[in-house]
């Protein structure tokens, strides 16, 4: 090797491609042209069944900790209730508004919880509650049916 230092070497790598640059593409293009099929295939390979299961496997964890940090920074239980257990919680919009706003900043929890956190998990705009009182609510006009009593 011409320089056994790593900034040296990409120097000198540097230097060859800018110096080789129309030889070295038309090696490029001839070298796709003859390989197409095999190229082609090695890279339909890499996202075969096991690489698209352990993106979907990332994505879950991601969720489900992006999902923990918004419940934690909510309180953690329903704002009328009570009701803690994490699987029945959701995040209500305060003015009623959620809608219009996913249909602002995209559908699915996913995108609510990027958005609240991007902005500091604001207070005013969401409240923690359960899947009960959050429908019941949708249903009542705005009011818990829990509150209505």
């Amino acid at each position: 090797m011409p320089h056994a230092d790593p900034e040296g070497r990409k120097k000198y790598l540097r230097n060859y491609y800018r110096n080789n640059r129309v030889e070295k593409l038309r090696y490029a293009k001839g070298h796709y042209a003859d390989n197409a099929d095999r190229i082609r295939g090695e890279r339909a390979l890499k996202r075969d069944a096991e690489t698209k299961a352990l993106n979907a496997s990332t994505q879950r964890a991601r969720y489900r900790a992006l999902r923990a940090e918004v419940l934690k920074a909510y309180g953690g239980q329903c704002a009328c209730c009570g009701e803690s257990t994490p699987q029945f919680l959701e995040l209500d919009h305060v003015n009623t508004n959620g809608a219009s706003h996913r249909r602002e900043i995209g559908r699915g929890s996913d995108a609510t919880y990027r958005w609240a956190k991007s902005r500091g998990f604001p207070k005013d705009l969401f409240q923690l509650m359960c899947a009960n009182c959050n429908q019941g609510r949708a249903r009542n006009g705005g009011v818990c049916p829990h509150a209505s009593k």
